[in-house]
Order: C-alpha cells, then structure tokens, then sequence
C-alpha cells in the first residue's frame, strides 16, 4: 500500500503526457529535491504492481503500466483504503484543496480518490465545519469546480494545526530531509541565543517556518496587520533569533522575506513562549506584564477561590505563573494560533480537579477574547492549578 506522500504524487501522475518536476513541487507544495526522492520511493512501490514512473530528460515523468491485472490490485486496495477511512479522505481532500489554490472539478476528484461523487460530497460538507473555524470557505463554480478561498495567514494556520496532528515530523531525526535541516538549523540558532523550546514547542515552530518557506515558493505571502513590536513575549533574543535564521532561509532558498512574512515569525515565536506554549527564558526577572494580563490572572484566582471554596497559599506565585502563561496564550487566543497537547488525556485522568478548575477559570478568558478555549490550552491551565 501506498503512503500518503506517495498516493499525492501518485493521483498527480498521468498516463498520457510528461509532466515536470517543477509541476509536481507546485502541486504538493515541497521542494524540487522532495519531488525526486518521493518519484524514487514511488518508484520503488509501483513495481509491486506492474507498473513504474517512466523518467524522460527535458520533459519529466509518466507512469506506465506494465502489468494491468497486478496494477488493478493496486487500484483495488488504494479504493478500498479510501472507502473505509473516511477521515483519512477527509484529511487528504482537505491537504489537496488547500495546496492547489486553483478550482478542481468533482469529476477529477473522483478519478484521483477512486470513490462516487456522493462520497466526495459528503466530505466536502464535512471539510467546510473545519474551514469555518479558520474563517475558510469552499466555493463552488459551474464547469469549473471547487476551491478553498481566504487569507493566506489563515490557510497556513489550519495547514500548521493538521501537520501538528498528523505528526508530519515524527521521526524528524532519523531522516535526511528538507525538514530535518531546517530543524538542524532551528536548533542551533536557538542554542546560540540561548533560548529554549521543548520539544513539543519545537516541532511547531519548524511546522510553521516549514509551511511559511513552501507557500512562498509557490508565491503565497501572508498580508499581516499587525505591529509585533508591541507584544511582550518577544524580546531582543528572539528579535535577534528571528533576523538571523530569515537570512539563513533567504539565502538557501533564493526568496525574500516581507515585513510580514517576518512578523509571521516573529508572532509563532512568540505564541510559543513561557510553560503553556512549552517556551523558557533562563532569566525571568526582566519579563513585564502589562496591567490587562495582570487583571486576567487576578479574575482566574479569584473565581476559583469562589467557585471552589480554595485559597492557595501561594497566591503571588501563581499569579506570576498565570502572568507568564497569558503572554503568549494572548498572541494564540489574538490570531487562533494553534497549540498541542500530548499530555492532555494524562492530565485529565490524573488532575480532574484542577482540570475543573482550569475549565471555569479559562471562562474569564472566553469573556475576554471572545474565543473558546481548546481542550490543549485548558489542559496547560490545569498543570499550572496542579502544580500549586
């Protein structure tokens, strides 16, 4: 069976005509050198099943089928897969939809999935509950098909959250990658500057520089209005971090970053400070809360105390605690930005208190920001009431 990357490039494939390398890297959003080590590994796959990717100088690749019996296998388990996973087709159509940018007709969709148009339907309704959560709408056009239309910063949040929950980088160490040297570089500029990310914090942030250098090179750019001077959470070091990797990325991969497209950074950089978003700063005595988050974290406690009938005993501690949690969680809860959790279901069967607690407490912050909270940012809340 085929894997994911290799059933992308695979429906990408044509019979009948060459197609270039340069096509497919346009089409999946990766890098030329991606391209030709995924056709190698498909390749490699197809030969299972009576048929190879054809490689023609000057023109590109086709497949050819040699063996139509055992290609008809292929075509039957790629059928079955998809028929009985409907979330997994979710997820793909979804990917296909936001990488193209261009309408797609249904008919075409069909022949890449290998299922009816019903079953196609269906998931484009189901797709369209999650492109409404990112202010995303899929428009439908007679004789020409269907797209996903909004903002770019958008389309790369919900490109950003599906990566963080599929894992995409999972094994990040063991591979020789476009991704693995650009974590390699991540990582030492962070050491340099001495900031810190856990681990969890740093496979964000290489999804999100990640997605950002493969939208450029497919001439997406994200319009920002936004000033990040002004957020608290990103100081002289991360400014510094910033400047340097920008450079490092522009000069390998032949692109300019715009003023937004460095602030895009800048504002994921800073959304994963402190406990909650899995960042630390060594000294913490410089750090400023401003009277807003301050007056957050004295509502929190206080409503706690009221509701749960608890005075802990170290009130200042955990208001400072609260203090440097909410600095970044304001940039997520400002801009949607998306956080993990992989401890949440541990902290929910080991701390159900202080998860209730962190439950009304995050009603403050839902008053707020006129946003809800996700079961990840609670969870944080619920270690910081736990550890009191």
């Amino acid at each position: 069976m085929l894997g994911i990357r290799q059933q992308e490039l695979f429906d990408l494939m044509d019979q009948n005509e060459f197609r270039s390398a340069t096509y497919f890297s346009k089409q999946l959003n990766v890098s030329l050198k991606t391209v030709r080590n995924d056709i190698k590994k498909l390749d490699c796959a197809l030969r299972k099943y009576g048929s190879k990717i054809e490689s023609k100088p000057h023109y590109g690749y086709r497949l050819v089928i040699v063996d139509q019996e055992a290609f008809k296998n292929l075509l039957s388990e790629v059928n079955s897969k998809n028929t009985l996973a409907d979330y997994d087709r979710n997820t793909y159509l979804l990917r296909l939809l936001l990488m193209r940018g261009d309408f797609i007709k249904i008919e075409d969709l069909c022949s890449q999935l290998y299922v009816s148009r019903t079953s196609i339907t269906n998931s484009i309704r189901q797709i369209e509950s999650i492109l409404e959560q990112y202010s995303l709408s899929c428009i439908r056009k007679p004789s020409q098909g269907i797209r996903i239309e909004g903002e770019e910063f958008d389309i790369r949040r919900l490109l950003c959250y599906m990566l963080l929950k599929d894992n995409y980088l999972e094994g990040l160490i063991q591979q020789e990658t476009e991704q693995y040297w650009l974590a390699h570089t991540i990582i030492e500029l962070l050491n340099k500057y001495d900031l810190h990310l856990t681990e969890v914090a740093l496979n964000s942030f290489i999804n999100y520089v990640f997605v950002g250098i493969n939208r450029m090179l497919s001439g997406k750019f994200v319009n920002l209005n936004l000033n990040v001077e002004s957020f608290n959470a990103i100081g002289i070091k991360e400014s510094s971090f910033s400047n340097e990797l920008i450079e490092t990325l522009e000069n390998k991969y032949n692109i300019t970053y715009t003023n937004d497209e460095k602030n895009y950074i800048l504002l994921y950089l800073g959304g994963k400070q402190m406990s909650g978003g899995g960042y630390s700063i060594e000294s913490d005595d410089n750090f400023i809360f401003n009277r807003e988050i301050d007056q957050l974290s004295f509502d929190m406690i206080e409503l706690i105390k009221t509701e749960f009938q608890i005075n802990f005993p170290n009130n200042f501690e955990l208001r400072m605690t609260l203090n440097r949690h909410l600095v970044p969680l304001d940039i997520r809860m400002r801009y949607g930005l998306p956080l993990t959790n992989p401890m949440i279901e541990e902290i929910k069967k080991n701390y159900s208190l202080a998860y209730d607690m962190a439950i009304r407490a995050s009603s403050v912050l839902v008053n707020h920001y006129h946003r809800s909270l996700s079961e990840d940012e609670i969870g944080y809340l619920a270690l910081i009431f736990a550890l009191q």
